[in-house]
């Protein structure tokens, strides 16, 4: 993947409310690039994916859901996450405005 895309990513995953770190910034676009690619996925699949801790991905995904970038669905026993269409439309917004 070229910088370009990464720099979309990166660009997106600052929070509105919250203080956004370096580290933290880093970890929401690495899970957001994972669930873009992969689609729906539950917190397990994603912390694989990424090699970032169980708990780390919750935190995020939290943060992230108040932001409404992603949403959380049951599904059976555990939930799955995906990225809405509210996070979607200003991944494409970011693009077409570079």
């Amino acid at each position: 993947m070229s910088s370009k895309g990464r720099k979309i990513l990166v660009s997106r995953a600052f929070l509105r409310n919250l203080r956004n770190v370096e580290k933290g910034v880093k970890s929401r676009s690495h899970i957001l690039l994972h669930m873009m690619r992969m689609g729906p996925l539950n917190a397990k699949e994603i912390a694989d994916a990424t090699g970032l801790s169980y708990n780390s991905i919750l935190h995020h995904l939290r943060l992230m859901e108040k932001e409404r970038v992603v949403r959380k669905i049951r599904k059976g026993k555990c939930f799955i996450w995906e990225v809405t269409e509210l996070g979607q439309t200003s991944l494409e917004d970011f693009r077409t405005s570079q």
